[in-house]
């Protein structure tokens, strides 16, 4: 006899009961795919397109919705998944600012987690005490760069401000920052910058003495196209983050379930659905979030218990559709 307070984890459930739609879904399955919009060329939701059809969802089911992501290093995740390669990068990034060296690198492909872990960083970080500044360089500029990194240092400035007034100010802050016990600085996406951002940026490192200088952890998509700027020079840590294994690919979706609602455990994905999402999505956790989101969505408006590998696949083609 079956347990009704007992729900399947992956590891437990099958898709003995696929057959029930048997691939068919009605309308208002449909209906929730169609409402998440543009597609990915392989048929996954892309970044940024789920947005007003989960509010959608969230609202006419009444529960949050799992697999909610960061998207900046100056906010903390909605919520953290503990894989071993996300927790050993962490603590890798906290013991090199422990033993005061002056930089290091994180990299790894678009969406495996690198924003992730340098948010988490910066959380463990204040927790502790430590001057935390975070920063994000891609579409920046170098008097934008000045400016985010002012409102980030609780520091006002005003547009009548020359540049050099506005990096002056800064400097200022960061050597008095640097005096009174360090200053940690964590740099999203330093590939992704201009030359103006890349000259400021070398600027904020060497100080206007030349003296000390701040710890910087910075993430990049590939180390070798990192642009030549006086980070390089400095760099003692390089960690690759590396994608979810099938097992934790299970638990990945197990845990993200139990984090958006603990009182709700159902639906939750079948072994083969498991098996689906690691395969289309490569393991890469920002993917693997997007679909497994909009395949839970679906999944809730036919009221299903279980979210099966067809249904998955009826995502998917209704995507490219």
């Amino acid at each position: 006899m079956n347990d009704p307070a007992h729900s399947p984890t992956p590891s437990e459930a099958s898709d003995d009961n696929a057959g029930e739609h048997g691939g068919c879904y009605d309308t208002s399955f449909e209906a929730v795919v169609s409402h998440f919009g543009a597609t990915s060329a392989v048929g996954e939701p892309a970044a940024g397109t789920t947005a007003t059809a989960v509010g959608d969802a969230e609202r006419v089911w009444s529960r949050p919705l799992p697999f909610a992501t960061t998207a900046s290093v100056q906010s903390m995740p909605a919520w953290h998944f503990e894989s071993e390669a996300h927790e050993e990068a962490i603590s890798r990034l906290l013991f090199l600012v422990a033993q005061r060296q002056p930089a290091g690198v994180l990299t790894g492909a678009a969406g495996l987690g690198k924003t992730h872990v340098l948010a988490c960083v910066a959380a463990d970080l204040r927790k502790s005490g430590a001057t935390v500044l975070p920063l994000e360089l891609a579409g920046q500029t170098g008097e934008t760069l000045v400016d985010q990194a002012l409102r980030q240092a609780g520091l006002l400035a005003s547009d009548d401000d020359a540049l050099l007034v506005r990096l002056r100010r800064l400097t200022r802050w960061i050597e008095g920052e640097l005096a009174c016990g360090g200053l940690v600085v964590l740099v999203d996406h330093l590939d992704r910058c201009d030359l103006s951002t890349r000259l400021v940026f070398d600027r904020l490192l060497c100080g206007a003495d030349g003296g000390a200088v701040p710890t910087v952890l910075a993430a990049v998509t590939d180390a070798a196209a990192m642009p030549a700027t006086h980070f390089g020079k400095f760099t003692s840590l390089q960690i690759e983050l590396s994608p979810l294994t099938l097992e934790e690919t299970a638990r990945y979706l197990d845990a993200g379930i139990v984090a958006a609602d603990p009182a709700v455990m159902t639906p939750r994905f079948t072994r083969e659905a498991v098996a689906a999402l690691h395969e289309r999505t490569g393991g890469n956790p920002r993917r693997l979030g997007e679909l497994a989101r909009l395949a839970y969505a679906a999944g809730c408006s036919e009221a299903l218990t279980e979210l099966p590998a067809d249904l998955l696949t009826a995502v998917c083609e209704t995507l490219a559709a």
